[in-house]
C-alpha cells in the first residue's frame, strides 16, 4: 500500500519516477538493439588475458575435499564462451534464449527496468547501461541471461574440471569427455596437462573447440576432437585413464537442429536412455582401464526428467560400474543460493 499526502506529493513523485524509468529503459533497449547483441569479445588480446588469469588460479581452492564439494569459481568461463557465440541462441527448458530476449522488447525492457531500480539485479545507472564498454556489455548479458522468461545453457566450470582431472589423473593420462559441449572441460584439461579426447555432434561447437585447443593446447599433450555422438564412439579397449562429462539432459537443452543430436535421434526418454545414455556408458566401460574412474555430472529436471539421477546410477551399475563417491557441484556464488548438482564417481 502506498501512503499519499493530502496534496498527493508522494503519489506524484512515484508516478514521475516510474515514467522516467520506463522512458530510460526503452531508450536503453533500443540503443542496444541498434548496436547489436553484446557477444563476448573474441580478440586475441582478450582471450590471452583471460587464459593467463585462468592459469594462475589455484585449483585446490575450489575443492572442499572433506565435504565432497566443488565451490563456485567461474575463472575461464568467459574465455570458453568466447568460442561459442551460438550458445546465446540455444533454448532450454522451453524458455527463451538470451538472443530471443534481446529481440523481445517487453522482456528485455522489464530486465533493464529492474536493473535501473535495483530489483533482483544490482542497481545500475542510465549512464552505465548506455555505453559500449566491456563492463556495460557484461551487465546487459547478465540481464539477458537472468531476466524472468530467459534461460542460458550451462557450461561446466573450467576450474572445477581441472581440479577433478588432477584428483583422478596423473599428467599425460588420457581422458574422454563424452559430451564436450562448450569447452569448460577442454579448458580444464589444458590446465591439468592431460591428453583429451572429446566427442560432440554439434558442428559449430566442435569448430570452436578445435580453435581453442589449437590456440591454447599444450604441445606435450594431444587433443582429439571428433564431431560425433558418444553413443557412436568406440575407444580402444583399456585406453582411457578417466572419463568425465555432463551429458545432455535429454531434450532440456536443444543445442542444434542437426539430425545427429541425441534428442532428435531418440525422441522419447526410454529410447534415449537405452540408445544414447546406456550406449555411451557401455563405450566408456569398454575403453576405461581396470580400477579407473568415470565421473558424471547429471541432475533431475523438475517436471521434465525427474528420475535422471536415479536412472544414470542404475544404468552405470548394470553395465558393471560401482558407485564409489558423490561430490556436490555448487551452482552459484551466492551463499543464499545453495543449489548444487551431484557429480557421481563410478569405478570400473
Amino acid at each position: 500500500m502506498t501512503l499519499i499526502t493530502s496534496r498527493g506529493n508522494l503519489k506524484s513523485k512515484t508516478t514521475t519516477n516510474d515514467v522516467l524509468i520506463d522512458k530510460r529503459s526503452h531508450r536503453i533497449i533500443k540503443y542496444w538493439q541498434r548496436q547489436g547483441f553484446p557477444f563476448i569479445e573474441t580478440s586475441k588480446k582478450y582471450r590471452q588475458e583471460k587464459f593467463n588469469a585462468f592459469m594462475k588460479v589455484n585449483d585446490k581452492t575450489s575443492l572442499d575435499f572433506n565435504n565432497r564439494t566443488f565451490k563456485f569459481n567461474n575463472a575461464g568461463l568467459s574465455l570458453a564462451w568466447s568460442y561459442h557465440p551460438h550458445a546465446f541462441k540455444v533454448r532450454c527448458n522451453d524458455m527463451k534464449s538470451p538472443f530471443d530476449v534481446f529481440n523481445d522488447d517487453t522482456i528485455f525492457q522489464n530486465g533493464i527496468r529492474k536493473s535501473l531500480m535495483g530489483n533482483f539485479f544490482a542497481k545500475r545507472s542510465y549512464e552505465e547501461l548506455m555505453s559500449q564498454s566491456p563492463q556495460a556489455k557484461e551487465m546487459i548479458r547478465g540481464v539477458l541471461r537472468r531476466v524472468t522468461g530467459s534461460q542460458m545453457v550451462s557450461n561446466f566450470r573450467p576450474v572445477t574440471a581441472s581440479a577433478l582431472y588432477k584428483l583422478f589423473c596423473d599428467e599425460n593420462d588420457t581422458v574422454w569427455d563424452m559430451s564436450s559441449g562448450w569447452g569448460g572441460r577442454l579448458l580444464g584439461s589444458i590446465k591439468a596437462k592431460v591428453n583429451y579426447i572429446g566427442t560432440d555432434p554439434n558442428t559449430k561447437t566442435m569448430k570452436g573447440l578445435k580453435e581453442m585447443a589449437k590456440t591454447f593446447g599444450n604441445k606435450a599433450q594431444s587433443y582429439e576432437l571428433l564431431t560425433m555422438g558418444s553413443e557412436d564412439y568406440k575407444p580402444k579397449k583399456n585406453s582411457l585413464d578417466f572419463a568425465f562429462t555432463s551429458p545432455p539432459y535429454f531434450d532440456t537443452e536443444r543445442y542444434s537442429n542437426e539430425k545427429t543430436q541425441s534428442f532428435l535421434k531418440f525422441t522419447n526418454i526410454e529410447s534415449w536412455k537405452d540408445k544414447f545414455l546406456r550406449k555411451t556408458i557401455d563405450n566408456v566401460y569398454r575403453g576405461l582401464k581396470q580400477n579407473k574412474f568415470m565421473a558424471l555430472n547429471v541432475a533431475d529436471v523438475k517436471n521434465h526428467y525427474d528420475g535422471f539421477e536415479e536412472d544414470t546410477v542404475a544404468i552405470a551399475e548394470s553395465v558393471g560400474f560401482k558407485l564409489v563417491d558423490t561430490f556436490d557441484y555448487v551452482l552459484s556464488s551466492q551463499q543464499s543460493d545453495s543449489k548444487s548438482e551431484p557429480i557421481f564417481i563410478f569405478k570400473k
